[in-house]
């Protein structure tokens, strides 16, 4: 999910057909979008080096058969908690949230929403923002703190209230 952008369900439906020349090429099952994306070369090590089996799908059980959703989900579960307990992940890593690092990613290299709106096989923009929100929050706040320090702000904000030496302080310690 993370080095794809796919949904875990269209990850486990994903068919061995459908990974080709280190590319996957499917239609994502929730918006009928089509999604074509090369493979990292750390995921398509794994792939290519996997055993022999006989399910038509890429991701297969321990056994070579296919996955259902709920023996993932519970495969899942047990593999996240190894993790966890080790130190490994964090306590909320989910498989959906794999899904949105990949659109962070994508919006902090700096890809356009429509870009990320089509890796990740979604109908609208809005969906594409919402994937990579993180992403632009840190930019917004980047650019924020760069504005802040500006040498012209605080140029600026040496002379926003100058000290006036007539001024006397309060009796109360109140400065």
């Amino acid at each position: 999910m993370m080095y794809t952008g796919l949904d875990p369900c269209d990850a486990i439906a994903l068919r061995r057909s459908q990974y080709r020349d280190g590319c996957i090429d499917t239609t994502r099952a929730k918006t009928g979008e089509p999604v074509w994306t090369p493979v990292p070369a750390v995921l398509r090590e794994i792939i290519e080096a996997a055993p022999a089996y006989d399910a038509i799908t890429l991701c297969a059980t321990s056994y070579g058969r296919l996955w259902t959703v709920d023996g993932f989900n519970s495969s899942w579960s047990r593999f996240r908690k190894t993790l966890l307990d080790a130190g490994d992940i964090g306590e909320g890593l989910t498989l959906k949230g794999l899904r949105h690092t990949h659109g962070t990613f994508l919006a902090d290299e700096d890809l356009q929403t429509d870009s990320i709106r089509v890796a990740l096989g979604q109908k609208t923009d809005a969906m594409a923002r919402h994937y990579s929100r993180d992403a632009e929050r840190r930019k917004t706040m980047l650019r924020v703190t760069e504005t802040i320090d500006a040498a012209e702000n605080r140029r600026r904000t040496e002379n926003v209230k100058p000290f006036r030496k007539s001024v006397k302080p309060s009796k109360k310690g109140h400065e």
